[in-house]
C-alpha cells in the first residue's frame, strides 16, 4: 500500500497550546496531546514566571513557544544537537513572534 504519513507533515504546519501555528515538518517530531499537558504543568507548578528557563532537545520549538507566549517577560535557551531541529525552532521564533 501506500506510505502513510502524519496529516501534520502533509499540511506542514499544526496549532500547539496556545500558538495558532507552527511549522512541522520531518524529521522533526510531531508535538502531541501529552505534550500540551507538560505545558499546562509547568504553567501550573510555576510559582512564577521564571527569569528565563533552559530546554534541551525543543525539536519545533513548541515547549518553549507557548511558555513564552505565556511568560511574555521570561527569556528563553533552547539547544539541540540537530541542525534542522535548531532551524525549525528559530523558523517558528520568527512564526509566532516570540524570538
Amino acid at each position: 500500500g501506500a506510505p502513510r504519513e502524519p496529516v501534520q507533515y502533509i499540511l506542514g504546519e499544526w496549532p500547539f497550546y496556545n500558538l495558532e501555528r507552527l511549522k512541522i515538518r520531518p524529521p522533526t517530531l510531531i508535538p502531541r496531546p501529552e505534550t500540551e499537558e507538560l505545558v499546562e504543568m509547568v504553567l501550573r507548578d510555576a510559582a512564577a514566571a521564571p527569569a528565563r528557563f533552559l530546554e534541551v532537545g525543543p525539536g519545533s520549538g513548541a515547549i518553549s513557544l507557548a511558555l513564552l507566549r505565556e511568560w511574555p517577560n521570561t527569556r528563553a535557551t533552547a539547544v539541540d544537537l540537530c541542525a534542522h531541529a535548531v532551524e525549525l525552532s528559530r523558523e517558528n521564533g520568527v512564526l509566532t513572534g516570540l524570538s
